[in-house]
């Protein structure tokens, strides 16, 4: 199980629970669908149980490979981009949705300052 660090529900600091990630994204770029609130929820969940060994990329962050996890379909999807490598603490660093049909580019809607990235990524 992934230990994602970054701010919690009600401010503080400290190791994320999906509820605490899913808050920590939605301030960040507002509410959305019901469906689009249920996809953001399931992919937190999703990036706590992972093992920092898949879903990569070249892209870098820090000095880690920048992963990614996408649920749900349509208007509803929603991608994570986090840091994660085996054993380590991770962050969630980005928002955003596939671009197109294809898969490999994505709109971001948010990212952490430290991310040098536009309005569109190529994974």
């Amino acid at each position: 199980m992934a230990v994602i660090w970054g701010e919690k529900i009600g401010g503080k600091h400290g190791s994320m629970t999906a509820e605490d990630i899913a808050a920590f994204i939605t301030s960040k770029v507002g509410g959305g669908s019901p469906a689009w609130k249920a996809s953001l929820l399931t992919a937190a969940g999703n990036v706590l149980g992972h093992d920092g060994r898949s879903n990569g990329s070249v892209v870098r962050h820090n000095g880690k490979s920048i992963r990614h996890i996408t649920t749900g379909k349509g208007a509803g999807h929603v991608t994570l981009f986090f840091t994660l490598e085996p054993g380590e603490v991770g962050s969630v660093i980005g928002v955003g949705s596939h671009h197109d049909e294809k898969g490999a580019s994505y709109d971001i809607d948010w990212h952490t300052p430290g991310w040098v990235v536009g309005k569109r990524v190529n994974l």
